[in-house]
């Protein structure tokens, strides 16, 4: 059991080992905090904005700098810092001073619920985040007619309940209004004592919730309730509707939203590498990207790719080549995954062994030592 009495058949408790766990998560992330604030002022968190580093790279001005102190501010004042402070704070504040009952204590573990958004902190659930919040901001104007419609339901139907529910026989001794119960001429008192108590009852049946707390006893009363359910599903889910559509189309834009930042992101890539090459062509003329697949018929990848259900892994080999001595190498590399290929875990290794001998035994070719136009190798790699 996760709780326990001490003494037995007092109020139940966490057992020791959650406060334990919390302690160790509290101080873990105090730590974060503080090396986070202390370290914060010398971080130049401008230079990671796409605009300013490009203004940097190309401007003629020079790009203003925040002070020590402001850095620090902006740190502090972040919102996804803050959220971290509220997660902390609780907890720190129990920690020096005794718990007690008094309504200070009952809002510092409300605040402790804060720590909760630390995991939207994560890419992975970030990512959903994005997408609703997109979708509630294309469709403010879907809401508000849902909104206004529900408001509209609530008074209407709110009213006419307590006319027909909430205004039957006054009974003086309790100083209630009572209405009929049964058809055998039993009287109750009324749960509608008033138009905004209706509101309740309005408000749990237009969202089709349906507590059975209140609810009607005569005939003109259930009308009024089949009027009120039928109105919330006819009216309320066009709007919804609306807001189902535009998340479906969000998604779809978010994903090639997606796709269009890695293409970007992989010419970008080629560009470079493409300039390296250029200024420093020994530079990638050393490197060997080698794939490994299962290709047991030995039919695949003469032309082409197999198929990516067979790709088992690729290393990326930095060559030794020195222009004027003969080298023998051997080296056992980790197996890495390619998400372009295929998304899921790679393990394994290979040992690779290459020989190399220089053509010219590093002779001067046109006042150039060179050795990477012709070369004498031979490599064999046993997985």
């Amino acid at each position: 059991s996760c709780q326990r009495q001490d003494p037995p058949r007092s109020a139940p408790e966490p057992v020791p080992a959650f406060n334990t766990i919390e302690t160790v998560c509290l101080i873990l992330f105090t730590l974060e905090y503080v090396v986070r604030l202390c370290t914060v002022w010398n971080v130049r968190a401008e230079i990671f904005e796409a605009e300013t580093l490009l203004e940097m790279a190309v401007g003629y001005e020079g790009t203003p700098r925040a002070s020590k102190f402001w850095r620090t501010v902006r740190f502090v004042l972040g919102p996804a810092n803050l959220i971290d402070l509220a997660a902390i704070l609780p907890g720190l504040v129990g920690f020096f001073l005794p718990e007690s009952e008094n309504g200070g204590f009952v809002v510092l573990r409300l605040i402790r619920l804060t720590r909760i958004f630390r995991a939207f902190k994560n890419p992975a659930v970030a990512e959903p985040v994005i997408v609703i919040s997109r979708t509630m901001t294309q469709s403010t104007k879907a809401l508000y007619v849902l909104l206004f419609n529900l408001l509209l339901s609530i008074l209407i139907f709110g009213s006419l309940m307590f006319l027909v529910e909430g205004q039957g026989r006054w009974n003086e001794a309790i100083q209630r209004f009572e209405r009929p119960i049964s058809e055998d001429g039993d009287w109750a008192e009324s749960p509608f004592y008033s138009i905004p108590d209706t509101f309740w009852w309005a408000m749990v049946t237009a969202t089709t919730v349906g507590y059975g707390d209140f609810y009607p006893t005569t005939g003109l009363g259930k009308a009024v309730a089949v009027v009120t359910m039928v109105f919330s599903l006819v009216i309320g889910s066009l709007p919804v509707g609306v807001v189902g559509g535009t998340f479906s189309q969000v998604w779809d834009d978010y994903k090639e939203e997606k796709k269009n930042i890695a293409a970007m992101r992989a010419q970008e890539l080629i560009s470079i590498t493409t300039s390296i090459q250029e200024l420093d062509p020994p530079k990638l003329s050393n490197l060997m990207l080698i794939e490994v697949w299962d290709d047991q018929d030995g039919d695949e990848g003469t032309i082409v790719r197999p198929s990516p259900a067979k790709f088992m892994g690729e290393v990326v080999l930095q060559l030794e080549l020195p222009m004027d001595q003969k080298i023998a190498r051997e080296q056992t590399l980790k197996l890495c995954g390619n998400p372009d290929l295929v998304d899921r875990t790679i393990t394994g290794s290979i040992i690779v062994k290459y020989e190399w001998e220089p053509w010219n035994g590093g002779q001067t070719v046109d006042g150039n030592t060179s050795a990477l136009s012709d070369m004498d190798s031979s490599s064999s790699m046993p997985m």
